[in-house]
């Protein structure tokens, strides 16, 4: 078995716990708080050890909520400051809108016919390097800037742009394009 005095001695006056105190000895915890209920100042002792645990817990929970509660603030406030920036942003984007859209612009026919077709431009070169074929469905022979050497699209009829305004060329050519989009083979496939 241990030694008494040695028990008392890591207890009361290293003031060591009972589990630490059987590790040294090598022997249980109840063992030890055996000998420990021996000695009549135990019980006060182990109240005492109580209360100091009770105010250490209480002090270290109290700590643990305010650095949560200063995490919090200090999240909320990036927050805030990120919905600043976002509204900044855009409040500065209304503003460019505003300038611009107030300003009177008036486009003549052939600038906006150009405007509208500069998407389908014939480029060869991109063509050529992305090992497709031409794409025939969308130029045309007549296009006054179309390369006159491809002649895959002379299947379309001239839009004259001087019979009509801009726009109404414009409102026909996109529905032309798009119901020809929509029946091209590949479209045709999809739906079967």
């Amino acid at each position: 078995m241990c030694d008494k005095n040695k028990v008392y001695q890591l207890y009361f006056i290293e003031k060591l716990k009972v589990v630490d105190i059987a590790k040294i000895e090598g022997v249980s915890q109840p063992a030890i708080t055996q000998i420990l209920q021996q000695f009549p100042e135990y019980k006060q002792e182990k109240e005492r050890r109580k209360k100091e645990n009770k105010i250490k817990n209480r002090n270290w929970t109290n700590e643990y909520k305010k650095q949560q509660r200063q995490l919090k603030k200090l999240q909320k406030e990036a927050e805030r400051q990120e919905d600043e920036a976002i509204m900044w942003a855009l409040q500065e984007l209304q503003k460019q809108n505003a300038v611009a859209m107030s300003k009177r612009r008036k486009l003549q026919g052939n600038i906006l016919w150009e405007a509208y077709l500069s998407g389908y431009r014939y480029d060869p070169e991109y063509v050529n390097r992305a090992g497709r074929k031409d794409p025939s469905y969308v130029w045309r022979e007549d296009v006054p800037f179309f390369d006159e050497g491809d002649k895959s699209a002379k299947r379309y009829k001239r839009i004259p742009v001087h019979t009509s305004s801009a726009a109404a060329v414009i409102y026909e050519e996109r529905n032309r394009v798009e119901s020809e989009k929509w029946e091209s083979t590949t479209e045709k496939e999809a739906l079967m």
